[in-house]
């Protein structure tokens, strides 16, 4: 690739490894993007933030303090994009929802180091694959009655070759009956094996009944819906 042809300087293939993971997320802080590819490191998040600053002058991202109680986010631009040949648009931060994005991509992180998940697909990689108007979406899914959505885009997919894995994130409590058809839909999934709900402590107990009424849809076929503790470390 000769990035310094596209923009006009030259990207370190460090810079352009960056700024392809980046690009699989809706927004990341520095230190997220250190926690990703070298965690016990003292001086890399300097030296991120150093390249995120640059990557700002050139129009690779955007950065903003969009949270008080987070540091600042970083989100690739199309001219990014373009620049690590990713051809879907993107997905820009939304405030609403950056809590959840930020705590997916710790879960993510935690996924690949401490359960050795080597390779998944993000939110915003599996609407780039399965637009809301997809025939046969390979990803997303077809929601049931009462989910509060026409398609379900998974938080996180893992592929195996039994089939797929769909992790979600929740923060949030949300009503009972959103919670059960969203967990039904992957419960009557034939492409999904089981999917894991990680539960922030004060919502896991909703989400554990919640889960209870959606495994009974499969009963005799065994639980494909989980839940799970807030088990990975909170980064800053």
């Amino acid at each position: 690739m000769k990035v310094e042809e596209v923009i006009g300087v030259r990207l370190t293939s460090r810079d352009v490894e960056w700024l392809a993971w980046m690009s699989r997320w809706r927004a990341v802080t520095a230190y997220q993007v250190v926690a990703w590819f070298d965690p016990d490191s003292a001086t890399l998040v300097k030296q991120v933030e150093r390249s995120c600053r640059r990557f700002r002058e050139l129009g690779l991202v955007e950065s903003a303090k969009l949270l008080g109680d987070r540091p600042m986010t970083h989100s690739v631009t199309r001219e990014g994009l373009r620049v690590v040949e990713i051809e879907h648009a993107g997905r820009r931060p939304v405030v609403g929802t950056l809590h959840h994005d930020l705590a997916v991509v710790d879960c993510a992180t935690w996924l690949h180091h401490r359960r050795s998940i080597g390779s998944f697909m993000t939110e915003v990689e599996i609407r780039a694959i399965d637009p809301p108007r997809a025939e046969f979406p390979e990803f997303a899914l077809r929601a049931a009655p009462g989910a509060g959505r026409a398609i379900l885009y998974p938080d996180l997919v893992t592929v195996h070759e039994q089939g797929l894995l769909a992790h979600e994130v929740e923060l949030a409590r949300k009503d009972r009956t959103r919670a059960v058809a969203l967990m039904e839909t992957y419960a009557l999934s034939s492409r999904y094996l089981r999917v894991a709900y990680y539960g922030a402590p004060g919502v896991r107990k909703g989400l554990e009944e919640a889960a209870e009424k959606a495994n009974k849809v499969v009963a005799g076929s065994g639980p494909k819906v989980f839940v799970r503790g807030w088990e990975w470390e909170e980064r800053p």
